[in-house]
């Protein structure tokens, strides 16, 4: 697999990447199902089955992590210390260090 999304929201980066002939997966977000669930990664049980899925289920070459905006933005609470925020922020963290481990892998994120 060439690409995976992780908080996806409408899936547009998805159908782009694949719009160009690339294969992608499904997308990881609480908002929608995929590979039969939503994703919520303020769940500990989640964080587990997301790791797996980086590393051992799809292995994709590049990873996009649209962090969440809802406490982070200008229109938001902007609380920084908000667990499932730094929670958000942790998992993107540790699935980049994780593509940068790896060979001719690629991760980037958006963020406020």
């Amino acid at each position: 697999m060439n690409f995976l999304k992780i908080c996806c929201g409408s899936h547009g980066l998805t159908f782009a990447v694949s719009g160009e002939g690339l294969t992608v997966g499904e997308g990881l977000d609480r908002s929608s199902e995929s590979y039969g669930k939503a994703w919520h990664l303020d769940k500990d049980e989640v964080w587990v089955q997301v790791r797996w899925m980086v590393a051992e289920g799809l292995r994709p070459r590049a990873i996009h992590s649209g962090l969440a905006f809802t406490k982070l933005s200008k229109i938001g609470s902007r609380d920084e210390q908000d667990p499932d925020t730094v929670r958000y922020v942790e998992l993107t963290i540790e699935v980049m260090e994780h593509q940068e481990r790896q060979d001719l892998l690629l991760a980037s994120s958006t963020g406020p």
